[in-house]
């Protein structure tokens, strides 16, 4: 099942996919439109300090406006794509995984421990209440990190961790 998408959204997909690059800035107009494909894995956003953020088009998001595929992730120079002999091919830098920052870095450190962490344990850290460290874990890490987040029932508590060998 193909997923609906609005005019708004279907138009910035098309306009990104027609980049050389696969990739264009973010401005304010396009703002809530990228958000939406954002969390529907059309497009990834890679933020930047000094400059607007850059939105990149995704596998997924090509399919849906039925743009070519960019096999191998390189995008190349103008001059390249229009023929120039030797002209060279200019590779797009993976995306760059987001690390948290602040209290959720302080969350995720203590998760990496292999003795793990119990929800005292992460009020202590954050300064934050229970329902707000459960929030972040479920949330922050789980959903948006894509972060794998054991619990298990000990005779101190419940102790959340890390699994192993998982993502960021």
């Amino acid at each position: 099942m193909t997923p609906r998408l609005s005019q708004a959204q279907r138009a910035l997909l098309a306009t990104i996919a027609t980049e050389t690059d696969g990739a264009m800035d973010a401005t304010s107009e396009t703002k809530t439109t990228a958000a939406k494909l954002i969390k529907r894995g059309c497009l990834i956003v890679i933020p930047r300090q000094d400059a607007p953020n850059r939105l990149v088009i995704t596998e997924a998001g090509r399919a849906l406006v039925g743009a070519p595929d960019d096999p191998d992730g390189v995008a190349t120079a103008p001059d390249a794509a229009q023929g120039a002999p030797g002209g060279p091919s200019v590779e797009t830098p993976p995306p760059e995984v987001v690390v948290p920052a602040g209290k959720l870095a302080r969350l995720t450190a203590l998760l990496r421990r292999p003795e793990g962490a119990t929800v005292d344990d992460l009020m202590t850290a954050t300064g934050w209440q229970a329902h707000s460290v459960r929030g972040a874990l479920s949330g922050a890490l789980k959903r948006k990190q894509g972060l794998v987040i054991v619990s298990e029932k000990t005779e101190t508590g419940r102790v959340y961790r890390i699994a192993s060998g998982a993502a960021a």
